[in-house]
């Protein structure tokens, strides 16, 4: 039995990129780029979407007049920077999809409606941050300040049945975030024959939707009965929500009438590094640490879902 399947793709990307570097004696670093595209996924194929970025770095320490037997390195640093994202494949427009009358091929209008006024989603970064060495960079330091804007987020929402379709490709979201980065380095031995490296990170991230021309809507997860994502204007993208139980009712919005059980988005992380050469040989560790951050927890239901544990009547969706 042969069965032979052809899939055609056409899509066209068009653009230019320029940049240009300058470096004053390793004391001031500057970057600046400017991006354009184009491209037939987005409503209007023939307009340019522009993307600048600009970098800038100051060393402190090759300053002539910077004199320490202590820092080994003071550098400050700040970056701006967008990036695009088409819309996906065919969603400006209204698919036809094959279909069979009385034994005579035909096509129907499938029901998700496209969208001749697409754009591509937009990403804004901003962060600054500072890097330190000291004791001939025998301990060193970065710290980073972000801020992360996405804008004209693309979402395939649901419409009204009576406008002859169910879904509908749109623009219609924005959602910020904001975080802080740290990292600690420190090198207590460094011989010949052997080093030792320590790292210590910390990283936390907040996050927000900040535009939503739609009602706000659950997606993900396993339903409200269970727990799922809820995707609200003014909220974390990653909380999550479900039925109030006996004990829930202080949790529970009006709006919505679903009880808050938490965010997915840790409080904040850290990693420990530990790496050891000697001569020819290396070990190094590893460990990660989640503060906080909230998960669906199905272990109980999935055990009991038929009914056939022994302790089934003794047991409630509580993983406790």
């Amino acid at each position: 039995a042969v069965q032979v399947t052809q899939l055609r793709t056409i899509q066209l990307d068009r653009g230019f990129f320029v940049q240009e570097e300058f470096n004053y004696r390793d004391i001031f670093i500057a970057t600046a780029g400017l991006r354009g595209d184009k491209s037939s996924r987005n409503g209007n194929s023939d307009k340019l979407y522009y993307y600048p970025k600009l970098s800038g770095a100051l060393n402190i320490n090759e300053l002539p007049s910077f004199k320490s037997n202590v820092i080994s390195q003071l550098k400050l640093r700040a970056a701006y920077g967008q990036s695009g994202n088409f819309a996906p494949f065919g969603a400006i427009y209204t698919a036809l999809g094959p279909s069979v009358f009385n034994g005579t091929t035909g096509s129907l209008i499938l029901t998700t409606r496209g969208n001749q006024t697409l754009k591509p989603e937009k990403q804004v970064e901003f962060e600054t941050g500072v890097d330190a060495g000291f004791f001939q960079s025998r301990l060193s330091t970065e710290i980073t300040y972000y801020r992360k804007r996405v804008e004209d987020l693309l979402l395939n929402g649901q419409v009204p049945a009576s406008s002859g379709f169910t879904l509908a490709w749109e623009n219609v979201a924005a959602i910020q975030n904001k975080g802080v980065e740290i990292g600690l380095t420190g090198v207590p031995i460094a011989t010949k024959n052997i080093k030792w490296i320590s790292r210590i990170n910390y990283w936390k991230n907040k996050a927000v939707v900040t535009r939503l021309d739609v009602p706000a809507f659950n997606t993900g997860g396993f339903g409200a009965s269970l727990g799922t994502y809820r995707i609200e204007k003014g909220k974390s993208p990653t909380q999550l929500v479900g039925i109030a139980g006996p004990d829930d009712k202080g949790k529970v919005d009006p709006s919505s009438g679903l009880a808050l059980f938490g965010d997915a988005e840790p409080d904040y992380q850290m990693s420990f590094t530990e790496n050891v050469t000697f001569r020819n040989w290396e070990f190094s560790v590893l460990v990660h640490w989640k503060q906080g951050g909230k998960i669906i927890n199905l272990t109980t239901l999935l055990s009991d879902l038929s009914a056939t544990s022994p302790d089934y009547d003794k047991k409630t969706l509580d993983p406790a």
